[in-house]
């Protein structure tokens, strides 16, 4: 192709450490540079991240593209930018095609990145996510129904990314996520050829546990009830996660993780995407997607009142829904309807 340089563009998917990769980006910008790599994060809304690559996909805004990767420095060989957003925006058909291009006019080869889950965790963590953040306070049952007969660009990996595979122009590296593979900050180093020889500066600690827990999770759910009984406007308070988070860092909640999926809810996860998986994971890896990802055992670890033996434990909890229900008021009296 005649292009010297690499544009490695990590794209997600969502909840595979994407925080944590950023923050670790950023804190061995002078690192990577040492082995002229360049960090493309213009942003200033999340650290090591370069939020406007997805943006400008998303709304084919493909000349500021072009500004964006025309400002990388000449003299070095690669540069790499990470946005989780960018699954979605890549995937859009046609898009990957002009961002080649215009990388291509710039004088760069694009290489993408991606870290995919078994979608037995994916959907726990991403209900997790959302729960915290109001975007909903439906049981995990529903949700997973929904997922299934709705979110295909988010699961089916065959479906999402067969495009990209079959795009010559482009180069495509998926990764495995999971403890059992390793830290994936690494591994995206490792993968892209770029070594430390003092090894690589860590990320804050804040970025390595986001999960609220099993307790974070009913307080959620019993929190967005409320609202929505009394009304309201969820819109304007969506997204918050420090209401719930707060707490959840305060009384240390994140150490019992919330995994809300029994065993035949996983089975039947696992099932429903079986054959696609199969055929994504011969052609990324030439592997079988149950040697990838292994079928394993996991206990249910979810809250309920009836868990404590204490009423005043109880009544402790019931009051923690009342209070942060208060301080949503406080900091959001517009969503509440007028008395």
């Amino acid at each position: 192709m005649g292009n010297t340089r690499t544009l490695v563009i990590h794209a997600g998917t969502h909840k595979t450490a994407s925080t944590y990769i950023q923050n670790r980006l950023a804190a061995n910008r002078d690192t990577l540079l040492k082995n002229n790599v360049f960090l493309v994060s213009p942003d200033t809304r999340k650290v090591g991240r370069c939020y406007e690559l997805a943006t400008h996909i998303k709304s084919g805004k493909f000349l500021r593209i072009k500004k964006l990767l025309e400002a990388i420095p000449e003299k070095i060989d690669s540069a790499i930018l990470s946005d989780e957003r960018l699954t979605q925006a890549l995937i859009q058909e046609g898009r990957i095609k002009s961002l080649v291009s215009i990388a291509n006019r710039v004088g760069f080869h694009v290489k993408i990145v991606f870290f995919v889950r078994d979608q037995p965790d994916y959907i726990n963590s991403l209900y997790v996510q959302e729960i915290k953040r109001f975007y909903h306070s439906m049981p995990i049952q529903k949700y997973v129904s929904r997922c299934l007969e709705k979110r295909a660009s988010r699961f089916d990996y065959f479906e999402m990314f067969k495009e990209l595979i079959e795009c010559r122009s482009v180069d495509v590296q998926f990764f495995p996520f999971g403890s059992a593979w390793g830290d994936p900050f690494e591994r995206l180093m490792q993968g892209q050829g770029w070594r430390s020889i003092d090894g690589w500066k860590p990320a804050d600690a804040a970025t390595l546990n986001d999960q609220i827990g099993a307790k974070g999770v009913w307080l959620a759910r019993k929190v967005g009830r409320r609202l929505a009984s009394l009304g309201v406007e969820r819109r304007l308070i969506r997204g918050q996660s420090r209401f719930i988070g707060r707490y959840a860092n305060q009384y240390g909640w994140s150490e019992s993780r919330y995994f809300g999926l029994d065993d035949n809810m996983v089975r039947h996860i696992r099932d429903h995407y079986f054959s696609n998986n199969e055929r994504f994971s011969r052609m990324v890896w030439n592997q079988s997607w149950q040697e990838i990802f292994p079928p394993e055992r996991r206990a249910m670890n979810v809250f309920e009142l009836s868990d404590l033996d204490q009423r005043r434990r109880r009544q402790e909890f019931r009051a923690l829904v009342d209070q942060v229900v208060s301080e949503v008021l406080q900091d959001k009296p517009d969503a509440f309807p007028s008395n």
